[in-house]
């Protein structure tokens, strides 16, 4: 998997099921920085400190197939929110990425020279659903939300909740900025869309959001700064296949 090249209108987007990994820990492990193996240590869960342990040896090893450096040399330096980038030693400042992991899978993101995030959940029961979109959900999403059927607002939720963290995530905001500051399309079946940011709809023009199909049982969404970009979805082979260890 080395040698991989991003054009300027391509966004490149990598999924794998972290099981097909775990085998490997050790290895991933060795790939990591001193603070990543202490920002593991603090999950609670092993399942937790493995998926992120596995995941951020993934997005390494996919730098160094992109031809930023070798995995364990690569360095990140992180937004005031927390947003990774890649540290100024690399001179790749136009590599942007993203990533993502929820209950065994993992999601990747990169683009060229324009701000990416992405957001997965496992599509399971959310009995809090109808509260969370009350407090978080800007209101024409509630109304939105209202309008679907109930056997279909599990989905009609994850879609608007990836679809909200992966925007904030691109633009490196986080939390700082009120989910129900900007608005989005939530109906299952239905496109995708940024509706507006703040009270202005013109500006939600010079974003993409986008579903990223997957296995069913995972919502993905995808947010990048930009218009008429190819959207490339891949998969991550096992551990070990392309990979130099």
């Amino acid at each position: 998997m080395r040698g991989l090249v991003l054009a300027e209108d391509e966004v490149h987007i990598w999924h794998a099921r972290l099981a097909e990994f775990t085998p490997e820990l050790a290895g991933f492990r060795t790939l990591l920085s001193r603070d990543e193996l202490e920002r593991a240590a603090r999950f609670h869960l092993e399942r937790d400190r493995t998926e992120y342990c596995l995941s951020r040896g993934a997005l390494r090893l996919m730098l160094q197939s992109y031809g930023v450096g070798p995995a364990p040399e690569v360095r990140f330096s992180y937004s005031a929110q927390g947003k990774p980038e890649l540290a100024a030693v690399h001179d790749s400042d136009w590599l942007r990425f993203n990533l993502a992991h929820s209950h065994g899978m993992t999601v990747l993101a990169f683009a060229h020279s324009r701000q990416v995030g992405i957001d997965v959940e496992c599509l399971r029961e959310m009995r809090d659903a109808d509260d969370l979109v009350t407090r978080y959900f800007s209101a024409e999403e509630q109304v939105e939300y209202q309008a679907v059927p109930p056997a279909a607002r599990r989905r009609a939720f994850l879609n608007g909740w990836t679809r909200k963290e992966a925007f904030i995530k691109a633009t490196g905001e986080g939390l700082n900025r009120p989910l129900d500051s900007f608005a989005v399309t939530l109906t299952p079946g239905e496109p995708a869309r940024l509706l507006r940011i703040g009270l202005d709809p013109a500006a939600a023009s010079g974003w993409v959001i986008a579903d990223v199909t997957l296995d069913p049982s995972y919502v993905v969404a995808l947010a990048v700064e930009g218009t008429g970009l190819r959207l490339c979805n891949r998969v991550v082979p096992p551990a070990g296949l392309p990979f130099d260890m």
